[in-house]
């Protein structure tokens, strides 16, 4: 797997690689406002997933999620620290997933 110095270059070459949308989180899916779509945790799965740790300060923390969905759409899904809070169990439990 390939490994990222930071968020941006996770991201742009994520794109380049097709996943093209941005996911954003819910408490029982994620959802593609490009697509106007949400996908709930059975519709999806994470195919890669990069760790960006701040300097000092866990809430410096950043996540990139390669998520492609059972349509065969593909996108990323950001995130900093503390997401698990408002989640639903099963969209934590997919998003436990570690290289």
């Amino acid at each position: 797997m390939v490994t990222y110095a930071t968020l941006t270059q996770a991201i742009t070459d994520l794109n380049k690689r097709g996943f093209e949308y941005d996911f954003n989180l819910q408490e029982n899916s994620i959802y593609c406002p490009a697509l106007q779509k949400a996908f709930d945790a059975e519709n999806f799965n994470v195919v890669e997933y990069h760790r960006f740790d701040g300097d000092s300060n866990y809430e410096d923390l950043a996540e990139a999620f390669a998520i492609e969905t059972t349509c065969g759409i593909k996108g990323v899904l950001t995130d900093s620290a503390g997401y698990a809070a408002a989640l639903s169990p099963a969209i934590i439990a997919k998003l436990k997933f570690r290289s």
